[in-house]
């Protein structure tokens, strides 16, 4: 009996241990809602992690059927942000990965329960393979007067990705700013899916601005035989605007939140667009039904959206209540700092500066670590941002703290050379020479190959106009501008540069053969230019030089002429 008695008690101790250390491990219960055909018994759903965004291959849990159709499971988050999606595996062993965006975790959330609902799957599906030729007119498009380099499009199906710049798909240029690509989707693809176009400049692809985590639609009609979406951009509004469809509707979004419900996101997509259209009630309506089905996502930008519109429209005070309204409902602190810098945000645009430098200090203390889709980055470039606009320089120069721990802290490169920007620009407005030439030597090296060639001949054109910014690197970038730059026009730019410096020194000769490279050959344009002026320029002042000498010389054969005949 005692034996038994002993057996008992260490078999309880032994379970009480393994329920301490699955609790200690942080076991979080999954409810996966599946729409109706989606999956059946007989297939396995499994939700799956990635440290990069791009491979999920660890299998962190498999769900069951339950017998009200939901899938259920449990699996240990831990402590380290990952993103994931759920895998419909079927009985032939087949697998399909949710259509929707990869969904993230981040620890700060400290989520009890997943319940997510599986979307972007069901619906009608191609019957055959597709091709769709895709139109974009960006003739007024431009960047600093240039026309982009490149233009492609992105999305989920077929032949696209959204992966930059590896999964770009290049349209052609076809003259007169129009760029068209024909884009494949094979029979079994669902018949509506999201594309977004980007361009390149100085090799850096730029999303097209639509409102926050918005794209455009496409609903095909599988009966139709030609599919063409043709679209333009917009300089007046800066968006890439729908001008016609073929086979196809294009951003319907009307008609896609009432077809789809909630296997879609349109209904954040028709939320977006009436605030466009000035019913915030109504879309904060929409807003609400989205949610109803997204409840896990927070990586949309409606509330960020809603409160820039109403504050460009004067309505202020009553976008800062909502805001403030959302922050205080707000279940952690990772909302609470998006909402806090949405304040910020808000404050800013209003130009009351200082209370949106508090808001933004509040979000650094919310938000301490890069997990949070970089809000902290942001925070500090609008604090840098915010002093810049002041008109007293010692309060710019306060600009340096913040910035200098955006360039320290941020993982992002393009988000360093920002900072390196706004330091340039504390630099110049504090008129501080020294900040001014930390900056440029810190933004000289950040950034791409293009955008570091641009800087350094900024940044020599900077020292030859102000010799107090004149520094020991000088001679090495403009060595350095001389061996990278390949381009025909920014390699004779950096000729007239080295002309310049040549004239500085007093290497006459040597700044003509420079300056004559530039020139010779019958060549045309701003630089051949300006090298045929300097030329003329220096011819003009040797032929000064050289009648002076001979002036000066007759004088003194004069003078010596004179006095030996007065002897």
């Amino acid at each position: 009996m005692k034996t038994l008695r002993q057996t008992y008690l260490l078999t309880l101790l032994l379970f009480v241990l393994l329920a301490n250390n699955a609790s200690a491990q942080g076991q979080v219960p999954i409810t996966l809602t599946v729409p109706e055909g989606v999956a059946t018994s007989d297939d396995r759903i499994e939700l799956r992690t990635s440290n990069d965004g791009a491979s999920f291959t660890t299998i962190a849990a498999t769900l069951e059927r339950q017998q009200d159709g939901s899938w259920t499971g449990s699996f240990t988050p831990g402590n380290r942000p990952f993103e994931y999606k759920y895998y419909i595996i079927s009985s032939t062993g087949v697998e399909e990965p949710e259509g929707w965006a990869n969904r993230k975790y981040y620890p700060k959330q400290k989520r009890e329960r997943f319940n997510d609902v599986l979307h972007f799957m069901g619906g009608p599906l191609l019957t055959k393979n597709t091709i769709i030729t895709i139109r974009l007119n960006v003739n007024q498009l431009s960047l600093n007067g240039e026309a982009p380099d490149a233009v492609g499009v992105m999305g989920s199906y077929g032949d696209l990705s959204w992966n930059v710049p590896d999964g770009v798909t290049h349209l052609q240029d076809q003259g007169n700013g129009i760029w068209e690509a024909a884009v494949n989707f094979p029979a079994g693809t669902t018949a509506d899916f999201p594309i977004k176009f980007v361009w390149e400049y100085e090799g850096v692809w730029r999303w097209e601005y639509l409102p926050g985590f918005v794209d455009h639609l496409l609903v095909l009609d599988p009966e139709a035989s030609t599919y063409t979406a043709e679209f333009s951009y917009n300089p007046s509004t800066g968006r890439v605007e729908v001008v016609q469809g073929t086979g196809l509707q294009v951003n319907n979004y009307t008609a896609a939140a009432e077809t789809y419900g909630g296997t879609r996101n349109y209904e954040y997509y028709r939320a977006m667009e009436l605030i466009d259209q000035g019913d915030y009630f109504g879309a904060q309506a929409m807003y609400a039904r989205y949610r109803s089905h997204y409840r896990e996502t927070f990586n949309d930008d409606f509330h960020g959206y809603l409160s820039r519109v109403l504050n460009s429209n004067g309505q202020t005070e009553l976008a800062l209540s909502i805001v403030e309204d959302w922050y205080n409902k707000a279940p952690d602190p990772y909302r609470k700092a998006h909402y806090r810098y949405l304040k910020g945000s808000v404050l800013m645009n209003s130009g009351r500066r200082a209370e949106s430098r508090q808001a933004m200090q509040e979000v650094l203390t919310l938000a301490p670590e890069y997990d949070q889709e970089a809000i902290r980055g942001h925070a500090l470039q609008s604090i840098g941002y915010s002093y810049l606009k002041e008109e007293d320089p010692s309060e710019v120069l306060k600009a340096r703290e913040a910035l200098n721990q955006l360039i320290e802290e941020h993982p992002n490169e393009q988000m360093r050379r920002v900072g390196w920007e706004y330091l340039v620009q504390a630099g110049e407005k504090g008129r501080s020479k020294n900040v001014l030439r930390r900056a440029m030597n810190g933004l000289k090296d950040t950034g791409t190959s293009s955008q570091k060639q641009r800087t350094r001949i900024r940044w020599v054109e900077m020292r030859l106009e102000d010799e107090e910014l004149m520094d020991s690197t000088f001679t090495d970038d403009l060595e350095w501008l001389e061996w990278t730059v390949n381009d025909p026009e920014r390699r004779d730019r950096v000729r007239l540069l080295k002309a310049d410096w040549q004239i500085k020194q007093g290497l006459r000769q040597q700044a003509m053969e420079t300056l004559l490279e530039v020139e010779g050959g019958g060549k045309t344009g701003a630089n051949a230019d300006r090298a045929r002026i300097k030329l003329r320029e220096l011819d003009a002042e040797w032929e000064q030089k050289r009648r002076r000498g001979d002036r000066n010389r007759n004088s003194r054969s004069t003078s010596a002429d004179s006095t030996g005949g007065n002897q």
